[in-house]
Order: C-alpha cells, then sequence, then structure tokens
C-alpha cells in the first residue's frame, strides 16, 4: 500500500469480527456502537443496511461513512479493505480503534494477510480475531458451509459461544470442543446476543479504556477485573512465565510496562488467547516509569496475591483459586 500521511500518532488498534452466517456478528456490531462509553470506533462493514444504528445516534452520512454522534463512524468496505483503513486513519481526528466486520462467507485468513501489509502494521497493528459461533447452530453445517466455519474457528484468538440460551449443555459442550481442537491457544466465552465487554474485545492499553458504562449489567456480574502495579522494572522472563500461568478463563491481558530490557521505553502490552505482543513505545520523557497491568477474566478466576507472586518471583504452579506457590 501506499505511504500513509499524514498518520495517526499512536497505533490503533484493530479488531476483526468474523463467524459464519447468523452467527451474531452485526449484533455485536450495533452493540459495541451503542456501548462506546466516550471510545471513538471506527467499524468497517460489508453493509450499512444490516447494522441497525439507532436514528438518535446518526450525525451525518457522507463519502460511505456514517458519523455518529458519541464520535464513532461507521464506513463501507465496497471500496476495499486497505482502501478504508487508510481512510479512517487519515482522517482529522482518528479513532480509538478499528474494528472490522468480515463477512459471513469471507475467509478470515485473507483478511489477516491484507492486515499484515508492513506499511499498514506500523499505524494498525492486528490486535485479535474474535470469531463468533452459533453454539447450537453449528451442529446443523455441512459440506462447504461447515468448512469456512472450521476456518473461522481455527484463525481465532478470541471465541464468542454466542447463543448458549438456545442450545443445551451437550450440544455447547460439543461445540467447545471442536473450538479447542482447532484453535487451541483461543479463549471461549459464552454469551447471549453477544453480550461481551468492549474491554475484553478491544485492545486499548497505551490509551483510553472502556468506562462502567459500556459493561452490560449481566456481563458485569460475568467478568473480573484485577489490575497491578509495579513501580520497579519487570524482567521479560518473568512476566513470560506469568503469561504462560493464566488459565483458560482469562480472556484478555493489557498493560504498560517498565521493562528491565527496555527501561527508558514505555512497552505496551496485549495479550488475547494465543495472541501476545509487546510493542516498544515511546520514552518515558520525565513521567515517572512503572508498569500496570490489566487482568480480565471470568469471575472467581484471578488471584490477585499470587499474580503478584510470580511477578516477584515466586514459584507458582497455576494462576487461579486453586493455585498453589512453591
Amino acid at each position: 500500500m501506499k505511504s500513509l500521511s499524514p498518520v495517526p500518532q499512536h497505533p490503533i488498534p484493530v479488531t476483526l469480527l468474523t463467524g459464519f452466517l447468523g452467527a451474531g456478528k452485526t449484533t455485536l456490531v450495533n452493540r459495541m456502537l451503542r456501548e462506546a462509553g466516550g471510545l471513538r470506533l471506527a467499524v468497517l462493514v460489508n453493509d450499512f443496511g444490516a447494522v441497525n444504528i439507532d436514528t438518535e445516534l446518526i450525525e451525518g452520512t457522507a463519502d460511505e461513512v456514517i458519523a455518529l454522534s458519541n464520535g464513532c463512524i461507521c464506513c463501507s468496505l465496497t471500496g476495499g479493505l486497505l482502501a478504508a483503513v487508510s481512510g479512517v486513519l487519515r482522517r482529522p481526528e482518528p479513532p480509538d480503534a478499528i474494528v472490522i466486520e468480515g463477512s459471513g462467507v469471507s475467509e478470515p485468513l485473507e483478511v489477516v494477510r491484507a492486515l499484515s501489509d508492513p506499511e499498514l502494521q506500523r499505524y494498525a497493528p492486528l490486535d485479535a480475531v474474535v470469531t463468533i459461533v452459533d453454539a447450537g447452530g453449528i451442529a446443523h453445517l455441512d459440506g462447504d458451509a461447515l468448512g469456512l466455519a472450521l476456518r473461522q474457528i481455527s484463525a481465532a484468538d478470541l471465541v464468542l459461544m454466542n447463543k448458549v440460551d438456545l442450545a443445551d449443555e451437550a450440544a455447547i459442550r460439543i461445540a467447545e470442543s471442536r473450538v479447542a481442537a482447532l484453535a487451541p491457544g483461543a479463549r471461549i466465552i459464552r454469551c447471549v446476543n453477544a453480550e461481551v465487554p468492549l474491554a475484553v474485545l478491544l485492545g486499548l492499553a497505551g490509551g483510553k479504556q472502556p468506562g462502567a458504562s459500556s459493561v452490560p449489567p449481566s456481563a458485569r456480574e460475568a467478568f473480573e477485573t484485577v489490575t497491578i502495579e509495579r513501580q520497579q522494572p519487570i524482567p521479560t522472563q518473568r512476566l513470560h512465565d506469568l503469561l504462560s500461568s493464566l488459565p483458560e478463563r482469562v480472556y484478555r491481558v493489557k498493560g504498560v510496562l517498565q521493562l528491565a530490557e527496555r527501561a527508558e521505553a514505555r512497552c505496551i502490552l496485549q495479550v488475547t488467547g494465543k495472541r501476545a505482543t509487546i510493542t516498544i513505545g515511546e520514552p518515558w520523557n520525565g513521567r515517572q516509569p512503572r508498569s500496570q497491568i490489566v487482568f480480565i477474566a471470568a469471575k472467581g478466576t484471578l488471584d490477585r496475591s499470587l499474580i503478584e507472586s510470580l511477578l516477584d518471583n515466586e514459584s507458582v504452579i497455576k494462576i487461579g483459586p486453586e493455585a498453589m506457590v512453591a
């Protein structure tokens, strides 16, 4: 792609939403736009008509862009993926995050390859592939439809097992087993109506974070957050040990770090399922160096004292209520 100019000052994380027809992608997009909570989201979709944006949110429409009163925009992908992303990056007020809703019949790895353009990666790195699965419906797919749905799952960092209210427990467990076999590093979240907090879906460690208003009441009851702060630099190996010890029901880890090996720079940590990245950021420039790491998990999964023990170089077998410190 052509060199971007002007460009945003900081990288803007990209979340790719994929999943077979009817799994709940558009429901999730609608929810994200309504519950942005002060975040500026750019949502790239194939079909505006499928996105049921509340009328009172629409501020204006021009050049295949719907501007919303909450600072979000909805852009058409009809001109091509890279062109749409480039256009968003060049906007006078760049978004805090970009969300791409793939078509229900699109191949996710083709989109991932397109987003891997080296020039684009500098400004809009792919943060996570989120695949939405119809918990009961996937069992009724066959042939090419089933093959595509399975490829969409295999690309996932995070899987939303949606519509669990419409499926029995046996069907849900079969679907989860299939996901675990296809995407062994992916995290699985059961949900209804794609009701998942934005903080789980978006990688915004270095900037604004979704507020409490963006978390539906039922989701607040299902998730917990633990924040750990350290004033001393963290050795990279110690961080690796911590992340390797996390249980499956830890869905997202993000933070701003002072690593012992790069103490002069703010380092941005993003973890979703099997995808973990550390980006070397700008110098601290007079700010007090520190590390702040946020863990988002299913309620009852995390134990703060055990996480701190591993960061303080004690031996932890597993991070969770049943963990033991050696």
